[in-house]
Formats: structure tokens, C-alpha cells, sequence
């Protein structure tokens, strides 16, 4: 299983994502495959959750369901107002999981800033 250590992983615990989480590392690792090569977020489906899942040796239903339930909880326990802090606009509604993929990657190109 690939570590979920880095810049990342790093930012996701800052934002209040819960490592407790099967999705965690999932989503870590997810986040560095889209800023490696950022047409990921337009193949979810196709390449992202296939690859994360042959990386962790589950399946990529399994990738995508965990995914949502980290988000779902993190979005529950308050955790927008982090996350609306990144976002150029006002986060109405939870995040789907591309959308937040592309406002973490955003945040990682624009420096962190």
C-alpha cells in the first residue's frame, strides 16, 4: 500500500480530514496522481479510481464509495469552513469529489497560498 505522507496528506489533516478513514489515503494519494498529471479530473472513472484502487489492491467502487463517505463526514463534522477558506467562491453544498480534487489541486498550484 502506498505511504499517504506528504504535502498532501499533510493538508488534508490541517483541513480536518479524519486519517481514520479508509478514504484518507485513498484520497491522498488520489490528490498527487491529479497533480502529477492533471487530466485525471476528467477521468474519474476511467484512469483515477482504477489506478488508486490497483495501488491499494481494492477495487475502484470500493475507491469511489470511500471516497464519498470521507468527504460526506468531514462535510458533516463543519468541515466547509476550512475548505471555504481554498475555494475562490462560497461553498454552498458538499463537494463532489472531482470538485474537490480540483479545488485541492488549484491550492497546490497556486503555491499554497
Amino acid at each position: 500500500m502506498p505511504e499517504a505522507y506528504g504535502p498532501a496528506a499533510s493538508l488534508l489533516r490541517r483541513l480536518g480530514f479524519q486519517t481514520r478513514y479508509i478514504g484518507f489515503p485513498y484520497l491522498s494519494y488520489a490528490l498527487a496522481l491529479v497533480l502529477a498529471d492533471h487530466s485525471y479530473l476528467y477521468q474519474l472513472f476511467k484512469r483515477l479510481y482504477p489506478d488508486t484502487a490497483r495501488a491499494f489492491q481494492t477495487s475502484a467502487a470500493c475507491v469511489e464509495k470511500d471516497l464519498r463517505t470521507l468527504i460526506r463526514s468531514f462535510w458533516q463534522e463543519g468541515g466547509g469552513q476550512a475548505l471555504g477558506r481554498l475555494a475562490p467562491r462560497p461553498l454552498l453544498r458538499r463537494p463532489t469529489i472531482g470538485e474537490l480534487l480540483a479545488l485541492l489541486s488549484g491550492y497546490f498550484q497556486d503555491g499554497g497560498r
